[in-house]
């Protein structure tokens, strides 16, 4: 299914070391990034695909400078670790959820307790 997401011009200052407007701008257009929203829009954004993707070409890019022929080795070894250090930041916000849900269940009645169980099991 093809991703539609988008991404606010806005909000790519956080995702990208540029706090200018005209930075993210020249470096979509750089990319061949297509801005929507008008040009004289507050609301201008791209498509979240279309924004990695440029990403991704520009580290591409970078590792074929640095490691030549050798940077598909280079970028599957960095996308391991980097899946793997996904996998376990989202698995401590599960146990971090989880403590909290357990908090709280411990400070309610049983009855509120036995409801969230009940819910929690469906």
């Amino acid at each position: 299914m093809l991703d539609l997401s988008i991404i606010y011009l806005s909000d790519l200052k956080k995702l990208m070391p540029y706090k200018d407007g005209r930075s993210i701008k020249s470096f979509l257009t750089k990319h061949k990034v297509e801005i929507f929203g008008g040009k004289g829009s507050k609301r201008q954004y791209v498509f979240k695909l279309q924004f990695e993707r440029a990403q991704l070409q520009e580290k591409i890019n970078s590792l074929i400078e640095k490691y030549g022929n050798d940077w598909l080795k280079v970028f599957q070894t960095e996308m391991k670790v980097y899946a793997m250090h996904k996998a376990i930041i989202e698995e401590k916000q599960q146990e971090q959820k989880t403590q909290i849900t357990t908090k709280k269940s411990n400070q309610l009645g049983p009855q509120a307790t036995k409801f969230l169980n009940d819910l929690h099991s469906i």
